[in-house]
C-alpha cells in the first residue's frame, strides 16, 4: 500500500514524492521521542479533569443536600427562611410551637 501510494505521487509530481520520502523518517524520529511525554502529558490532563469532576459532583451534592434541609426545617417548624437573615418566624426570632432546637440539627 506504502508503495502504491508512492507510485501515484511520483507519478504525479516526482518531486513532492522525493520530499516527502526524505521529511517522513525525520518525522517519525520526532513523534517516537515525544509519545512519552505526550502520554504523560494526557495523563496528568485526564487526572485533573477526574478531579475537578468529583470537586463539582461533591458541591453538587452538598447544595441539594442544604436546599433540601432548608425546606425540610421550613416543613416541620413553620420557619421562614430569609436571606442574610437567618430563620425567622413573622418578625420575632421565637421557634413556633412543636418545632424545638434539636429538630433544626
Amino acid at each position: 500500500m506504502l508503495i502504491g501510494m508512492i507510485y501515484v505521487t511520483s507519478r504525479i509530481n516526482w518531486r513532492l514524492a522525493l520530499v516527502a520520502l526524505l521529511i517522513a523518517p525525520f518525522i517519525l524520529l520526532v513523534s517516537r521521542a515525544y509519545r512519552a511525554h505526550l502520554r504523560k502529558l494526557a495523563h496528568r490532563v485526564t487526572t485533573l479533569e477526574s478531579s475537578a469532576a468529583s470537586m463539582v459532583q461533591e458541591v453538587w451534592e452538598r447544595s441539594a443536600l442544604s436546599r433540601h434541609s432548608a425546606e425540610s426545617i421550613t416543613s416541620r417548624c413553620g420557619l421562614l427562611v430569609v436571606h442574610g437573615k437567618g430563620l425567622m418566624h413573622g418578625s420575632n426570632m421565637k421557634l413556633q410551637k412543636g418545632c424545638s432546637a434539636s429538630s433544626l440539627a
